[in-house]
Parts: structure tokens; C-alpha cells; sequence
């Protein structure tokens, strides 16, 4: 299991929360946890720049 610092629990936290709601209602078709799975790609692959 992927071991991560209590910060980066709260960075991917703020994220999922901060996203979950819009990709929802453009999706309303997916389960919980296909959205969840979806949003942690999108932060896999967030640039930290941007």
C-alpha cells in the first residue's frame, strides 16, 4: 500500500472534494467509486505547476 505523509492526505483530500461534485453531474451515470477512481487519475496526472 502506498504510504503518504498526512499533508498529502489533505492535498488529495481538498482535491477529491473540490472536484467530485462537478464530475458527478457530468457523469450522474457513474457508481462512487468509478468517480473516485476517475478523480485519482486526474491527480496522478496533475501537473503540481499548474
Amino acid at each position: 500500500m502506498l504510504m503518504l505523509q498526512n499533508n498529502q492526505w489533505m492535498l488529495i483530500s481538498f482535491f477529491l472534494k473540490d472536484k467530485r461534485n462537478d464530475f458527478k453531474a457530468t457523469h450522474p451515470d457513474l457508481k462512487s467509486t468509478e468517480i473516485v477512481k476517475s478523480l485519482n487519475k486526474q491527480w496522478i496526472e496533475l501537473d503540481i505547476t499548474e
